[in-house]
Formats: structure tokens, sequence, C-alpha cells
């Protein structure tokens, strides 16, 4: 006999709803159940997958605990599940800004969430595993709820967290985060088979062959090794290319014109003043900051290995022991290798020494303002790296390892930050959401439960690989989709970072998903256009509450007439009004925000939520 994973000492579960449990047995027998050593009845078997499988129902159970569940089969087995608590339990999915764990947002939080300990604050995170068969669900892995305190605080998600951390301190009540988000994977790859068209069932059925998945991976595998060998074999060849005044993407370069690929080196150096020496060397430990590289460094300082990053988005924040240091000049060394893009240094990330977030006594910071030299093996240059197939990716696998296994859990909420990976097709983004959520809030696991879903915020690839406006029809997606199924979509352009996919700000996101949660309103919240009429040179906006903005308004509204941008002439508000005085009548359509990262001016409340971006005819 055996119990789903979720359920497991240290456990929060969902108060004041009935509560399935489940387990699998190979053979059908009698199971009772107790709590705090009471009674609660005999477990019930269904059949599923072939194998029997016990349930019992919970009655709906008050806040708080601890209490004990005890599960005892005839034939002797028992299952013990200590330390129960209930409360809320939220279901947190999506790909890698929902994964996000507070290693690279920790700065977005308060100072004292380092020192934070809160047992009623608890994440369960699945690790990355596509299922394309139920016996290969991620939810037959180890796993384990972790309690906030400073040693788990790393590894937790941070908007899952500032979302528990708000409910905390509102309410005493439990707080338990489901993570299962899986980075880079599509929207396809989370929907059921049978709402799959037959071209992407086909792409599922591609994958249900284990062999051939190893065999794939095996090879490309060693296409990759073969590929690195290559660029090592650089090495000797290197030479001065360029000089780069700044962090900078390497547009302009020789090495964007001749499309080289592979090892490049940066070299860089700082100076430590006696006095800086002096300070910094009494801490035991610094960051070394190098802000974003693509694709793949390795970097060294004064002559010793610092860090290696093996892929474009985390942020290299490399920890380092002050003996590594020196007063005077200190030399930087990246060996940067060049998969696919241009490659470079993200230009808008801190590049310098400073004090580790944690040491709040020391406040150490150094930016670094010498420019890069840059070498390359100009005569050797390489064909792109061949890429890698990432089976997380193929639809449906996603829903088969994480959603399927739990659609009879008892849950309070869900929240989904997705849609990065479908920006290459956005057209069919919409069809997809709607499929999924339909599913989810009509026949699954999110019946009658609040849904946040958080929009994409302000991006444009600094590689300059998007399709422009991608993500304007990814968030008119998303926007579409939560009005037509109530759903309550979180605005969030304010809070991403132009050239950055992952933006740090998951505390003031989690707090905007918390205040969704607390509305009493499904579809969004925050202030919403209800019409946009146009007399004359006079566009009037009408808003559900009124609205505020800065003079620079103009850079994020665009009013048209036949294709043709309109000069606005005048804005101004008058209770729930927005008007647009324009050059002249005829106008035939408005926007706003209509760009992957457009101007950062905004139409919002008193409280500082935005408007949604929108586009409307007239």
């Amino acid at each position: 006999m055996d119990i789903f994973p979720l359920f497991q000492s240290g456990a929060i579960l969902t108060s004041d709803k009935p509560i399935k449990i489940w387990g699998f047995a190979s053979e059908e027998q009698t199971i009772s159940v107790l709590m705090d050593g009471q009674s609660l009845g005999q477990a019930q078997w269904e059949t599923s997958d072939s194998q029997p499988k016990w349930f019992f129902s919970l009655e709906p159970q008050t806040v708080g605990g601890p209490h004990k569940i005890e599960i005892q089969a005839e034939n002797g087995e028992h299952i013990i599940l200590d330390d129960i608590y209930f409360g809320l339990l939220f279901l947190l999915a999506g790909q890698s800004n929902m994964q996000l764990t507070m290693s690279r947002c920790v700065e977005s939080f308060p100072p004292d969430v380092r020192i934070l300990q809160d047992s009623f604050i608890k994440e369960i995170r699945l690790p990355v595993q596509p299922a394309f068969y139920p016996k290969e669900s991620a939810w037959n892995e180890a796993i384990e709820w972790k309690a906030l305190n400073p040693e788990n605080l790393y590894d937790i998600g941070g908007l899952g967290l500032s979302l528990a951390m708000h409910i905390r301190e509102n309410q005493d009540i439990p707080v338990g985060l489901i993570n299962v988000a899986a980075g880079g994977t599509p929207q396809e790859s989370w929907l059921p088979y049978a709402l799959l068209s037959p071209a992407y069932q086909e792409k599922f059925k591609f994958g249900q062959d284990l062999s051939r998945r190893q065999n794939i991976s095996r090879l490309e595998t060693e296409k990759i090794n073969n590929w690195y060998d290559q660029a090592e074999a650089q090495r000797p060849y290197l030479e001065y290319c360029t000089c780069l005044a700044a962090p900078q993407i390497f547009f302009g370069t020789a090495i964007e014109g001749s499309a080289y690929h592979g090892l490049v080196q940066l070299r860089s150096s700082f100076d430590l003043s006696e006095e800086d020496y002096a300070q910094v060397s009494q801490i035991p430990e610094v960051e070394l900051s190098l802000g974003l590289m693509d694709s793949h460094d390795v970097s060294y300082l004064n002559g010793n290995k610092i860090g290696e990053t093996s892929y474009q988005y985390p942020p290299r924040k490399y920890k380092i022991p002050t003996s590594l240091l020196r007063p005077g000049q200190n030399d930087l060394v990246v060996d940067l290798y060049i998969a696919r893009n241009p490659g470079g240094l993200i230009p808008t990330k801190f590049y310098g020494l400073r004090s580790l977030p944690e040491n709040t006594e020391e406040n150490f910071v150094l930016p670094f303002s010498r420019p890069w030299k840059l070498y390359w093996a100009k005569s050797l240059g390489l064909e792109p790296m061949p890429t890698m197939t990432f089976w997380d990716r193929l639809p449906s696998s996603n829903y088969l390892s994480y959603i399927k296994p739990m659609e009879d859990l008892s849950l309070s909420g869900l929240v989904w930050y997705q849609g990065e990976s479908n920006d290459s097709r956005p057209d069919n983004y919409e069809p997809l959401l709607y499929d999924f959520f339909s599913y989810l809030t009509q026949e699954s696991l999110a019946k009658d439960l609040p849904v946040v879903l958080v929009q994409l915020p302000a991006y444009d690839d600094p590689n300059g690989q998007m399709t422009p406006g991608s993500w304007v029809k990814i968030r008119q997606a998303q926007k579409k989709v939560a009005q037509a199924l109530g759903l309550r979509l979180v605005v969030a352009m304010d809070l991403g970072e132009d050239e950055d996919l992952h933006p740090q700000d998951k505390w003031n996101l989690g707090q905007r998903v918390y205040r969704a949660f607390l509305s009493p309103y499904a579809a969004s919240f925050g202030p919403q256009l209800l019409s946009a009429e146009c007399r004359d040179n006079k566009l009037d906006l009408h808003f559900s509450e009124p609205v505020y903005f800065p003079d620079t308004i103009r850079d994020s509204l665009k009013v048209y007439a036949a294709g043709k941008e309109l000069e606005i002439e005048k804005i101004y508000a008058e209770e729930n009004h927005v008007y647009l005085l324009i050059e002249k009548a005829g106008a035939d359509e408005v926007a706003y925000l209509q760009a992957n990262a457009p101007a950062r001016s905004y139409l919002q409340n008193e409280k500082g939520l935005l408007v949604s971006p929108f586009r409307l005819d007239l």
C-alpha cells in the first residue's frame, strides 16, 4: 500500500472543503482511516490505470493543526501522516518565471526575508520530468514539503513565496504551495491529449518511444560535446578583435558581421584602492556580479575560476572569498561560448563587486567601468551549436506528468504564469489557452476555484530574435481568455525588464496575485476600459474607475486613421473618462502599450494598478 506523495508528514492541505486522500495497492483490502486517534471510517476502491486505487473523503476541516492521520490496512501495512495542517493550498504552474527560485530574485523582497522562519509557509516542488505514460509522472519521484527558513529560502519559488507572505501578513492561516512549473514549456505541453490537434497528437506519440528518446538525446549530446571540443580548439588562435566601451551584445562588431560562433574571450580589470581593500577584506565573502551573458560563460578573477553558467538567462552572481582580491589592479577574464546568437553582455545589468545581499551590515558596492577587450579566433568560426530536444516541450507531456495525477486534489486556488514559449507562433496561443482553462475550470481540478492568470510583462529579446508584436498578441490572448472564462488577470507590464526574460520583482507581482485572490470580481482587476467613442476630433475612453497618468502618456497611447498615426494634441481626464484631442476627425483605431517592450508610461488607478494593454476599432 502506498499513498499519493503530496500526502506526507508536514503537509498543508485545504481547509473548509472536502478533501480526497488516495493511494494505490496491489489488491483490494479493508483500509481504515483515523485522525487524531478517532476513526473516520474506511477507504473505498476504484480502478485507476489497471491498478487498484483506494480513496477516502475527508470532511471539511477548520483552519489549523497539527493533526495526525493514520491509514491502516488489514494486512498490517500502516501509513502515518504527522504534523498535518489545514489552510490554503495553491497550485503554481506554467514556465520559468513561476519556477524561478528565491536564489534569483531575493533582492526584490524585504531584507528580513533572509532570516524569516515560518513553518506555516511550505512549498512542495516537483522535478522537471515530462511523461508519456502515467508511470513516468514526476509525482513518482521523491519530493518533500519545505518550510520557509534560511536554509530552504533560496530553493522556494519567488512568486509563490510573495503570495504566501502577503497572505500570512494579513491572515493567521497556513499556506501550502505546489510548484509544478517547468521552464520553456509551451501551452500545448499542458493540454490533455484529447484536446490536441491531430498534428500535436502525432508529436506526443513520437515521444512515447522511450528508446527513441534516449537515442536522440544521446546523439544530440554527442554533437554538442563535439561542438565544445571544436570551440576549445579555437583557444590557441584567439586574437584581439575589438574593445567594448561598456557591456554590450556584439551587434555591430566583427563577431556579428562574420556570424562567428564558438569561443571568445573577454578581458577587463578593476582597481581596489587601499581604503576599499581594507574595507572589503574584513568581509569573508562578496558577490562578483557579471550581469547577464549570452550564452555560456566560465569566469575567472586573478587567474582563479569563480563561476560557470551554461546558458543565457541566469544572472552571474558569483560568491567569492575576499582572499581572491588584492589591492590595486584585479584582472577579469571570461571565456564566453557563443552558441547561436551574436553573443555578448546584456548592458542593463549590474557589473561589479558588492557585499552579499544577506550581509545587511555591510554596504560595499564597486561598479566596473573599464572597457572589455574582446578576443576571437577569426578564421576558425564554427556553425551554431546543435540544438537539444527538450522532451517536456512536446504536447501533453506536462499535463500527463503533473496535472492528471492530481485531478482529484482539493485546492484553494491556481496561479498560471506562461506564454513566453509560444511567442514564435502567437496567433495559435488563444485557442490553446482557452481549451486548457475551459478543461481545468469545467472538468478538472480548478472547478469553482479562483484562477489567477499573470499577463506577460514588458520584454524585448536583447539579441533581436523576437518577432515584433508577438508578446502583444500573447497578452491580448490572455486578456480575452480571462474575460471569457472569468479568470483573474494580473497586469504586470511595469514589472518587466526590457532585456531580461526573468524580471526580478516577484515581490510586487506576488502582492498583485494576492490582491487578485482577494477581489470579489472574476476577470481582471484594476481599471477596465468600458468603451471608446470618437466624435469629430475628440476621443472618449470610458473606464470603470478614475485613472491617472503622467505627461508622457502620449508615448503609450496611439490613435490611427486608415493606418496612419494621428497626433494627439491634448490628453485630460474627468471622473472615469480620459479624453484625447486629436489633430483631425476620422480616427478609426486607438491602441495602448502595443509593443513587446513599450514606453514605460501607464494609465493606472490610485493604487497603482495598471490598465491592461488594448487595441480597439472605433
